[in-house]
């Protein structure tokens, strides 16, 4: 809705007048008595608060204790023009704002730019193709505008990593990019929890470097312990390098933090995928896809739980369905190749060529894991490539996490005593040190 000078209107707007979200602003309304009025007449409960209003009620309710603690919109329009600066209270009781957690509240002077930078979080919060798409053009936008502003550095790096998993982007496209947008921002601000968090990310799942990832993960929850996505991402780098004890405890964070998210429940099914559950993971798994028609990461870690079980036709159709979705040029090509295998040679020619194609992609990057390739030649059924795969991860050193498919790799060959001592030397360090 269109503001006028002394009015706020919708509840998104008020919280954001505060640097908060939409939820934040209706749970102070019904729990702090923040000063909001309806619009009368209005069939949707239209919303709207008088500026002098919010800022009295923020200067009476300055409790050093209150999680959302805020400055008020007068106060910061004194220090700098309107949107400049936003100062929120901690996270935790006791514990005191630092002078990077300003940093990281800190929108554009101009609040046009400062508008272009919520709806690009906007975008990027919804996590489908288009939205991430329009999440990137709008961070570039703000950039272009203030290529100092932090900020916006590490929200495209976000919203690469969403267009890997999610959208239109290779991963090693939007991993690549990600890093160079997440070091820009901590050269701007070093106190900036989710470049952090963002680098840690991409230590995990690109860098192949367990222990660095983890003081990464860390170091952004420090910074930022009420961030439900770095509780998120840590929990996941965790699950998947088999620590299942320290990554429950990171999903319990995240869920408090973000209840009701499907990424979550998506990756709840997978751990369960992952420790050896596999009728429960399949079953999660195919509850997100069924429930959210647009989710391409639930049908992909569907894809993989059916290749595990032998079922490589339905791996295939999956990831048809995951590709309409993201788009990606290259997937789609691999798909039809895939199709087409089938068609002329059966099961055994797709399976075949699946294990080619992930192969092929492995080797045109500059951090290779065959864990995949690994597991899907043994799902396959298929020593030879196994061992040859095998053999090619230790010449290279690698390190793996993986640990559904370690674990499901055990469990076909445990009695082949060279295939287990290849895969024994694949085992990764601990994301979390012990003690």
């Amino acid at each position: 809705m269109d503001q006028d000078e002394g009015r706020i209107f919708g509840w998104k707007a008020i919280g954001s007048y505060f640097g908060r979200d939409r939820s934040t602003a209706i749970r102070w309304a019904n729990e702090r008595n923040l000063p909001v009025h309806r619009v009368p007449g209005g069939k949707t409960a239209s919303v709207y608060a008088l500026r002098d209003e919010l800022d009295e009620w923020a200067t009476s309710h300055d409790t050093p204790a209150e999680p959302d603690a805020v400055e008020t919109g007068a106060k910061r329009r004194r220090l700098t023009s309107p949107l400049m600066l936003v100062l929120v209270g901690t996270a935790v009781v006791g514990v005191a704002a630092t002078a990077g957690k300003l940093l990281n509240n800190r929108l554009p002077g101009n609040p046009e730019t400062a508008e272009r930078f919520l709806a690009a979080r906007d975008d990027w919060a919804r996590s489908d193709t288009a939205s991430l798409e329009r999440a990137i053009a709008g961070y570039q936008a703000v950039l272009a505008r203030d290529p100092g502003f932090a900020k916006a550095h590490a929200g495209l790096a976000d919203a690469y990593l969403m267009a890997g998993e999610y959208g239109s982007l290779s991963y090693d496209i939007a991993f690549g990019r990600a890093k160079h947008s997440a070091v820009r921002a901590l050269e701007l601000d070093p106190g900036l929890a989710m470049a952090h968090r963002d680098l840690a990310y991409i230590g995990y799942w690109w860098e192949r470097d367990p222990v660095a990832a983890g003081k990464q993960f860390r170091k952004a929850i420090e910074l930022a312990p009420d961030d439900w996505r770095a509780h998120f991402w840590y929990a996941g780098a965790l699950a998947d390098n088999g620590e299942f004890a320290p990554a429950r405890r990171e999903y319990t964070a995240a869920r408090l933090g973000h209840p009701g998210s499907d990424a979550i429940e998506t990756h709840l099914a997978l751990g369960k995928w992952r420790e050896g559950d596999t009728a429960g993971g399949i079953k999660g798994l195919e509850a997100v896809a069924a429930r959210e028609p647009r989710d391409a990461l639930s049908r992909y870690f569907l894809a993989i739980a059916y290749a595990g079980e032998g079922d490589f036709v339905r791996y295939l159709r999956i990831m048809q369905e995951r590709g309409r979705l993201r788009g990606e040029p290259q997937q789609s090509a691999n798909l039809k190749a895939l199709d087409a295998a089938l068609r002329s040679g059966g099961e055994p020619a797709l399976k075949a060529l699946v294990i080619d194609q992930v192969n092929a992609e492995e080797a045109n990057r500059p951090f290779t894991d065959h864990s995949l390739p690994a597991f899907l030649a043994s799902a396959a059924g298929d020593r030879a490539r196994l061992a040859a795969t095998l053999r090619l991860a230790d010449r290279s050193r690698e390190v793996w996490g993986s640990a559904g498919y370690v674990l499901r790799i055990k469990q076909r060959w445990g009695a082949d005593r060279d295939i287990i001592a290849l895969l024994n030397r694949r085992a990764s360090p601990a994301v979390e040190p012990l003690g």
